[in-house]
């Protein structure tokens, strides 16, 4: 190799090391600006004096239809309209257990256990890595309304989430329409934080105005 060859071999060597120090140097900021990346662990079974919640089975698809998801009242206010019949039911379940096998996935059912049945459901629905945070959204059967199940399933998974997984603020919101659900988040200690106009639509096509509220890691 002519001597130019070595120079050039020489310079390419050092552009490599600077630039991968660079890059380490980078991460390494990032890791301590940002602290622990999220520990992602799945939806783990968890209980709490009534209730259990774990993940959706396939033979939970009956009584999922009858408990909620096939009741006009309880998706008055939700994204998605009620279930014609149990195989819609079915199809939902059947994507979660797919889904399950990723372990940033957080759905899990409510199960009462003085009936051993499953009454409603709560998850993730958006999540950040980046900035550790989450939107959590539920629905419960109405015949176990205003019994304080909703706040103690809540409490229970924003806890996991803390504490388990690593996630530092929590949101939820309600359709301004919906106060009582707004009720739930302030009782399991969530903060009204903001106003969301004309976000979405509702199924009857009118548009939603929501309510924010958030719950960080440090308030707790």
């Amino acid at each position: 190799m002519g001597e130019e060859g070595k120079v050039l071999k020489a310079f390419s060597h050092r552009v490599c090391v600077c630039a991968v120090s660079a890059n380490s140097m980078m991460r390494k900021n990032r890791a301590e600006r940002g602290g622990k990346m999220l520990q992602h662990k799945g939806t783990n079974s968890i209980e709490t004096l009534r209730l259990r919640l774990r993940k959706f089975e396939k033979n939970d698809a009956k009584d999922m239809f009858y408990n909620w998801a096939g009741d006009p009242e309880v998706c008055k206010y939700l994204s998605w309209g009620p279930h014609k019949n149990i195989g819609v039911t079915q199809i939902r379940i059947d994507s979660w257990n797919n889904q399950y096998n990723y372990e940033d996935t957080y759905v899990w059912a409510i199960e009462l256990k003085s009936i051993h049945q499953p009454i409603g459901s709560i998850s993730v629905e958006i999540s950040d890595d980046r900035t550790k945070s989450c939107e959590i959204g539920y629905c419960l059967s109405r015949q176990y309304w205003n019994q304080g199940i909703m706040t103690e399933a809540l409490r229970t998974v924003m806890r996991y989430l803390f504490y388990e997984v690593g996630y530092e603020k929590i949101v939820a919101k309600h359709d301004v329409l919906n106060p009582a659900s707004g009720m739930v988040m302030q009782k399991a200690g969530m903060k009204f934080e903001k106003m969301m106009y004309r976000v979405s639509r509702r199924r009857d096509g009118t548009l939603c105005d929501c309510a924010v509220y958030a719950k960080k890691i440090w308030e707790d």
